[in-house]
């Protein structure tokens, strides 16, 4: 499959809003996984009060991203 022909999907991640500020202090551990998988991991705003992380990038890669996201996630716990 070549990635200009996948798709581009989002999928909504949730992972409690305590441990964001956690999670950005690991921003070079996620940015790696960003250019790994050809994602991006996008946290919401403070003023949003959210547990939702979303995912972007090549529909068939997300997924992937996603599973290495949670294991950064679960090392904050």
């Amino acid at each position: 499959m070549n990635i200009k022909d996948s798709e581009f999907t989002s999928q909504v991640v949730s992972v409690d809003r305590l441990y964001h500020r956690q999670l950005l202090t690991r921003l070079p551990e996620i940015e790696d996984l960003e250019r790994t998988w050809n994602c991006k991991v996008v946290f919401p705003s403070t003023e949003q009060a959210s547990d939702e992380v979303t995912v972007t990038g090549p529909q068939w890669l997300v997924p992937k991203c996603i599973d290495e996201f949670l294991v950064i996630a679960h090392t904050c716990v």
